[in-house]
């Protein structure tokens, strides 16, 4: 894959380059400190802009440089380089016969590498010496999951499903395509609606203890015989004074009869009456119209008349034309006679019609007078049967006469003892059937939050074995899919829950196989993940070969590149 490598300004490298042949197997030897480990941070940070462990630090940059630029030459002649500065700016382009083209987005850098930036976590596994063990820790389900990317897909909803199946529970298939921290968010969803229903259930149970405590005494009787005098006493006087209260009654309702009769009928208000409002305002309009039009027509009159007049003054010039003769001052005053007659009979129609229409008008204000005069007293009249208020009602039959009893009046402070003792009674039986009613009550909440909560407890067991059946599954089908890896020498992987996935060397956990066997070991892993991801054209790098000491080394194809640390003054390629 890598023909070239250039470094500009990164660790220790001002300006590097190094010549690589795309399938074979290199050795590169040198002191410590001379950069070596730096070309596997220069592929990290050109394809992916990160350091082999994470986030690029901005320390990586040589201390004469302001920014490192590497390019990676790859076997097919493209090149592919980013820039980055201490600010953590960077850019990024890729060469190629065509041209070059720069990518302001790593999403879309990503796509343009191909397959070196479409899981750069994966393909991290296999170009940085032991990038795994950091994965391994804790739960290891971070590791878990790159390798069952890595490895052949298999349905884990259909294997969460199964799961499932195993533990009496039913399952959707959108729940058995949640990821983990979904199911997690959903366990804890339902694990809290069925402890609020716990103690809302737990809460009820307790009403319902201390309902079902001692009730309430029913309080201190009083003498039985003070109880039947007062009783006795009391009733007689209910009777006599009901007795008083329906005589007083009577005699109210006889006095309002004589005060109804007394008011007599109400006043009449005759349609006309009725309709006096409207009849006066047409009046009214009507006589205005009608002065309007005799206005109008006297101002004619006026003028036909005084035009007339100026030809009966008995002189020989004509007032028309101021010339001797009454040749056309006779036919004007011929016209004018015959206007006057015209005019004159308008006159007397306006005349006419002003004096009819003042004469209505003057009829129907009286005739609004006496309407107002009428409507006044109706309303008077209401008032005044208002004022007498319901006529007073009598019970229907009178109430037997009772006899005062023999025994002795009860003093008030008796009556007051007797009236105590009752009340005392009468509220403990309230207390006490309202104690029952909220028992019962609480009773039945009991019976309908129990049923609820049986089915939130099965609910939250489900969410509990959803959870357990999304972290087993991706283990349970790495399980079985685990020898796409191929031969792995000294490793084996073993999958489970917690952790999700063990790696051994020599049937040890990793960590406790020495440095040199640990780098064997890695070596044969990373070549299984590059074998099972079929990118057998993935880089290898191999750090502190020196540590091997004799240990066999795989045979594995290039590219390869075994970095060691040796005597010497710089980098030697072999």
């Amino acid at each position: 894959m890598l023909k070239r490598i250039a470094i500009v300004g990164l660790g220790p490298h001002a300006d590097f380059k190094l010549d690589l042949d795309p399938s074979g197997v290199h050795r590169l030897r040198g002191p410590s400190e001379v950069g070596k480990s730096f070309l596997i941070e220069a592929v990290c940070l050109a394809l992916w802009g990160q350091s082999s462990h994470g986030r690029f630090r901005p320390e990586a940059i040589h201390d004469a440089h302001s920014k490192a630029i590497v390019e990676l030459t790859l076997a097919g002649g493209q090149v592919v380089s980013r820039s980055i500065t201490r600010s953590r700016s960077t850019s990024r382009w890729i060469a190629t016969d065509e041209g070059v083209t720069t990518y302001k987005k790593e999403d879309d850098f990503a796509a343009a590498i191909g397959g070196l930036g479409a899981d750069p976590e994966a393909v991290r596994l296999v170009v940085v010496p032991l990038a795994w063990v950091a994965l391994a820790s804790g739960n290891a389900r971070k590791l878990r999951d790159v390798l069952a990317r890595v490895l052949p897909e298999g349905d884990l909803a259909a294997e969460v499903g199964r799961l499932m199946a195993q533990g009496g529970f039913g399952v959707s298939m959108e729940e058995a395509a949640m990821s983990e921290s979904e199911v997690s968010a959903l366990r804890r969803r339902a694990r809290q609606v069925r402890d609020e229903s716990a103690g809302a259930l737990t809460e009820v149970r307790k009403q319902i203890e201390r309902l079902g405590q001692a009730p309430p005494a029913e309080g201190t009787l009083a003498d039985a015989d003070l109880v039947g005098r007062v009783t006795a006493w009391q009733e007689y006087e209910q009777r006599a004074g009901a007795q008083q209260l329906r005589l007083a009654s009577v005699a109210a309702q006889q006095e309002w009869d004589a005060r109804r009769r007394a008011l007599g009928e109400a006043p009449a208000v005759a349609p006309a009456h009725m309709a006096a409002p409207t009849r006066h305002q047409l009046a009214t309009q009507a006589q205005t119209a009608a002065k309007g039009v005799l206005v109008e027509v006297t101002g004619r009159f006026q003028l036909v008349s005084g035009q007339l007049a100026t030809f009966s003054a008995g002189t020989d010039v004509c007032p028309m034309c101021q010339r001797a003769g009454w040749e056309q001052g006779a036919v004007f005053a011929a016209q004018l006679q015959t206007q006057l007659v015209g005019v004159q009979g308008e006159y007397d129609n306006a005349v006419a019609s002003h004096s009819r229409a003042t004469a209505e008008a003057t009829e129907s204000a009286a005739a609004l007078e006496s309407a107002r005069q009428a409507t006044g007293a109706l309303s008077q009249w209401n008032a005044a049967e208002g004022a007498l208020g319901p006529r007073p009602e009598v019970p229907r039959s009178e109430q037997p006469s009772v006899e005062m009893p023999t025994t002795a009046r009860p003093t008030a402070d008796e009556i007051s003892t007797v009236r105590e003792a009752q009340a005392a009674t009468s509220a403990a039986a309230a207390l006490r059937s309202q104690r029952q009613g909220e028992l019962a009550s609480a009773r039945e909440r009991e019976a309908t939050q129990d049923e609820a909560h049986a089915l939130l407890q099965i609910e939250a067991q489900r969410a509990d074995a959803l959870l357990d059946a999304v972290r087993k599954a991706p283990s349970l089908i790495a399980t079985r899919q685990v020898a796409a890896l191929g031969e792995l020498g000294p490793v084996s992987v073993e999958f489970g829950d917690n952790p999700a996935v063990t790696v051994l060397i020599d049937g040890r956990p990793h960590w406790l196989a020495s440095r040199g066997r640990q780098v064997v070991a890695d070596a044969w892993l990373r070549h299984g993940l590059r074998r099972a991801m079929g990118m057998l054209d993935l880089p290898l790098f191999i750090d502190n070969v020196q540590d091997v000491a004799g240990q066999p080394m795989p045979d594995l194809p290039g590219p390869v590149f075994l970095l060691e640390t040796a005597d010497g003054d710089g980098i030697e390629v072999s």
